[in-house]
């Protein structure tokens, strides 16, 4: 077992590849045998906290460790210095009262006049110096905080202090309820205190040892956060439903909730819409999962998952595309009378037909068509059935149906396989991106397993396929066990508060009623976002190339940068540029990840699920952003709203994969978007 802070994994994200394999070789070398004499292994003098050693890496470079009793705990690395100099401005090890395990930069306490005007009220002034460190806050840090009346001021430390303690404080000043933190004793095992504290981790095995060193994103996905760890270990007393905007958590939560299970020895799915994210899961799983618990989780999307359920029962179904449904459907049409065109058809179909279930001409009779734009009378209603149970009969002949149609098919067949197995498929199932689901595919999911043992992690500002949900119209009933993460741990305050902009303050919780996204916070500072027009796409790009160029001057790396487009078709000059600047780049593509570093391009909708330290967002304009031909071509006005909803989500989910710095460009008339959002 190897302890690492999250402090460590931090400073090797700015080491290159040839440092972080030696950093992998030294820690398994170093916790074989600390004594070894090639590691040079001495005490570190003037170390603001006690036993904190220094060990040689190599020539210029050294790695700062903490002993704990006959631990080693890896805190940091870097140059001889700079390694000395993060000792000596750091205190590293157990809180004074909480005893969980921090590791805190030392405040440089600036000196105040004599005589200077009255100050405001302090934001702290309500709380005593006791009460403030039972919360955790370092010692060093009350003469600090405690004269600030400024929330701005305030709320600019916030990323200097533990995790943990910033979100306290950040409750504690907007007036929520605080949860004291539970002390541990001070001689607690090192195990206690990776339970209790978000910046210390015991790495297992060597393999997660490497996957956490290469992973850029290391501290997000290995390292759980206080407002993720109560749903990830509660016990299972009905469905949960886990909201927030993007970079709180979710996925984290859930990935960290499906090895909990794993780890009781439960067998678990984890699943989505997109095939691609669910790729991501299962990569990001391995990071921190044993090979055990890896062997009692599935990582499956939705229709893949239905596609197997239904090869099981030996029934063979052909999915139709959306245009080829359309085709079958004008092609009935056109030998009977309608209210609707061909295309209002298909969306009565899609919307109406597929998300109810419906299957008798009594059950559209009576189906609900809220939010369809048009409403029929029991006549046109009567006519637009005759058309639509011709096209039912024609898919049934052909063993055609759509993806939704799919799951409906594998829900039907899923008590005759219980039966036959004896048990349920799975004991728990996690869905990420719960928004991405239609009715008919969730209702599959949730018979996958008891009900009581769903876990739905989702965010509506994040939907960006057609489509509603609400989960107690599928027998899903998630009250007293909804929580919305409002802790942003991925991107900087100011490209959450620009990317917030994009959207509404509320949003649609999935459920049939609204959330409030004003309260979320970042704990992350950092760089406005870049927003540039441009005379022409050439411009543009040029400007990109030479923005990639001077960021991988001052260190990021080829895959920490991505770029994206709303269409394919928008990167072709882009690619050209790439290639005459001499920049690697790997278009990503449905299950395909890079195998050698190279800036990432692709379409918005590959965004989904990834993070990057850098990203851009390109051909911004009011043509490409919001897409006319995804807009014109729904077949009413509701559904042109609703796509005109989703071009915008689409845009912020772009934004939001972004953890340092969000870079925003176009050629002429910028998009109504980016105008909305300031």
């Amino acid at each position: 077992m190897i302890p690492i802070s999250s402090t460590f994994t931090a400073a090797c994200s700015h080491l290159n590849i040839r440092e972080t394999g030696l950093v992998l070789r030294f820690l398994i070398r170093f916790h074989g045998n600390p004594a070894h004499p090639s590691l040079s292994l001495e005490r570190v003098v003037n170390a603001r906290s006690d036993n904190i050693w220094s060990a040689r890496l190599n020539d210029e470079t050294r790695v700062i460790l903490k002993k704990e009793g006959e631990s080693w705990i890896a805190v940091y690395v870097g140059l001889h210095d700079d390694a000395y100099r993060w000792a000596m401005t750091h205190e590293v090890g157990r809180h004074p009262v909480t005893h969980h395990w921090q590791v805190v930069e030392m405040p440089v306490v600036a000196a105040r006049p004599v005589a200077t005007p009255p100050r405001a009220r302090s934001v702290l002034a309500r709380f005593t110096d006791q009460y403030l460190l039972s919360l955790g806050l370092p010692e060093s840090w009350l003469p600090v905080l405690r004269p600030i009346s400024d929330r701005t001021e305030f709320d600019h430390y916030l990323d200097r202090l533990p995790d943990e303690v910033a979100i306290r404080l950040l409750d504690l000043v907007d007036g929520r309820q605080v949860e004291l933190p539970t002390p541990v004793s001070s001689d607690a095992p090192l195990k206690d205190l990776q339970s209790v504290s978000t910046g210390l981790v015991i790495v297992q095995s060597d393999r997660q040892l490497e996957a956490i060193l290469n992973e850029p994103m290391a501290k997000w996905i290995a390292f759980l956060h206080p407002s993720q760890k109560k749903l990830v270990e509660a016990p299972g007393r009905g469905p949960v439903k886990v909201t927030g905007s993007a970079g709180t958590g979710k996925t984290v939560a859930a990935m960290h909730r499906a090895r909990h299970l794993a780890s009781l020895g439960h067998r678990v799915l984890v699943t989505s819409f997109v095939q691609t994210l669910c790729h991501n899961i299962k990569r990001n799983l391995h990071i921190f999962c044993t090979d055990e618990e890896m062997e009692r989780i599935d990582v499956i999307n939705v229709h893949r998952m239905a596609s197997e359920i239904l090869s099981q029962a030996d029934q063979h179904w052909t999915a139709l595309s959306e245009n080829e449904l359309l085709e079958l459907i004008h092609t009935i049409k056109s030998d009977h009378p309608a209210p609707l065109d061909s295309k209002q058809l298909l969306i009565e179909w899609v919307s109406i037909i597929e998300h109810q279930g419906i299957e008798t001409w009594k059950e559209y009779q009576s189906a609900n068509r809220s939010g369809r734009g048009r409403a029929l009378s029991v006549r046109e209603r009567r006519e637009v059935w005759n058309i639509l149970d011709l096209v039912r009969q024609r898919l049934e002949e052909l063993r055609q149906t759509t993806w939704e149609g799919l799951c409906r098919r594998a829900a039907a067949l899923l008590p005759t396989i219980r039966s036959r197995r004896g048990g349920w498929l799975y004991d728990a199932v996690v869905v990420d991106e719960l928004q991405d689901l239609k009715p008919q595919e969730l209702h599959f999911i949730a018979r996958l397993a008891p009900v009581r043992n769903l876990f739905l992690a989702g965010d509506a500002g994040q939907q960006i396929y057609p489509g509603r949900i609400t989960l107690n119209s599928i027998g899903v009933d998630v009250r007293g066990r909804s929580t919305v993460l409002r802790v942003n741990y991925r991107t900087t305050e100011q490209i959450r508060t620009f990317a917030d902009g994009i959207l509404t303050s509320t949003v649609d919780d999935l459920d049939g009623g609204t959330e409030s996204r004003v309260e979320t916070r970042s704990l992350l500072r950092g760089s406005n976002p870049v927003i540039r027009g441009f005379q022409t796409r050439a411009d543009q790009y040029n400007f990109v190339t030479s923005e990639i160029e001077r960021l991988l001057k001052l260190g990021y790396s080829l895959d920490s940068i991505g770029v994206f487009a709303r269409q394919s078709s928008n990167l072709g000059l882009l690619r050209q540029r790439f290639n005459q600047a001499g920049i690697p780049f790997f278009e990503l593509k449905k299950d395909q990840f890079p195998q050698a570093p190279a800036v990432n391009i692709g379409t918005m909708h590959r965004a989904k699920g990834l993070e990057f330290k850098v990203v851009f967002v390109v051909d911004l304009d009011d043509l490409n952003m919001p897409n006319q031909k995804a807009i014109t071509s729904r077949a009413d006005h509701v559904m042109r709203e609703e796509a005109l909803i989703l071009e915008r989500q689409l845009l912020y989910v772009s934004v939001t994969r972004a953890r340092d710095l969000a870079c925003l460009t176009w050629a002429g008339t910028p998009s109504r978007f980016l105008t909305a959002s300031g």
